[in-house]
């Protein structure tokens, strides 16, 4: 059943589960099941190697499995608003990722594999957790444009961070910082912008942040999962109680 779908959105909808069903969708390059009710990820998600965007933020989801490692052709990782404590050693085999959002989760640790393999990283969201601190590696990445940090626990960022040359966007805001190095005053960016904003603000931001890209591109993915900008186009399916009953045509989408 729908064998050559490429693009399924379920977001928004009140599923518990990601039924066996769903993994015999192998020709998906983008699945958004974001707000939702999830609490695993099965292992079986490494069946949907040519996904290039992964959402699965507003869940229930504790732990990712480490067989994410073999969904070598994503670039955007979507897992905020989740119960996350730490990301999988197979997440450095995600080379070609250039986003990943993990905010609004329990991590204590910065993920090092991050910093260490996931070089092609452009946006990297770690806002709204229990991080204290930021390894000195954080300058392999060295095509960051934006960096979120706020609201953890961190209490000096490396001047490292002063190295990423490209980087437009940092956040700091909510943290425990005391001085912020003179590689980093130097930077050409937007340090603690809107720092008077709520946090329902950054919320907001965050979720705004992924929309959906050109229809006729292939690589094209999802940017703005709960955006209320009428003007941005969609790709939303009617509201459905379970994503089994709906994958295997047994219930109405009413």
């Amino acid at each position: 059943l729908l064998t050559g779908l490429t693009r399924l959105s379920l977001a928004t909808n009140r599923i518990n589960s990601m039924h066996p069903s769903l993994f015999r969708l192998s020709s998906l390059t983008i699945l958004n099941l974001t707000d939702n009710k999830i609490p695993i990820v099965p292992p079986d998600i490494a069946l949907l190697e040519g996904l290039i965007t992964l959402g699965l933020g507003d869940n229930e989801i504790a732990e990712v499995p480490d067989e994410i490692r073999y969904l070598q052709a994503l670039r955007q990782l979507v897992l905020f608003g989740n119960k996350i404590t730490h990301l999988p050693e197979g997440l450095r085999r995600l080379w070609q990722l250039e986003v990943l959002t993990v905010s609004q989760n329990d991590l204590h640790v910065f993920p090092p594999q991050v910093a260490s393999d996931l070089t092609e990283l452009k946006e990297l969201w770690l806002g709204h957790n229990k991080i204290t601190k930021v390894p000195t590696e954080i300058e392999n990445l060295q095509k960051l444009e934006q960096l979120w940090l706020q609201d953890n626990q961190l209490e000096a960022i490396p001047s490292q961070v002063g190295n990423l040359t490209k980087l437009k966007v940092l956040t700091l805001t909510g943290n425990r910082i005391k001085e912020v190095p003179r590689s980093v005053k130097q930077l050409k960016i937007a340090t603690n912008a809107d720092q008077d904003k709520g946090e329902e603000y950054w919320q907001d931001k965050e979720r705004d942040t992924f929309t959906e890209g050109d229809a006729e591109d292939d690589d094209a993915s999802f940017r703005s999962w709960n955006s209320q900008d009428v003007d941005k186009p969609r790709a939303r399916l009617p509201p459905v109680r379970a994503l089994a009953c709906w994958l295997e045509g047994g219930c109405s989408s009413s």
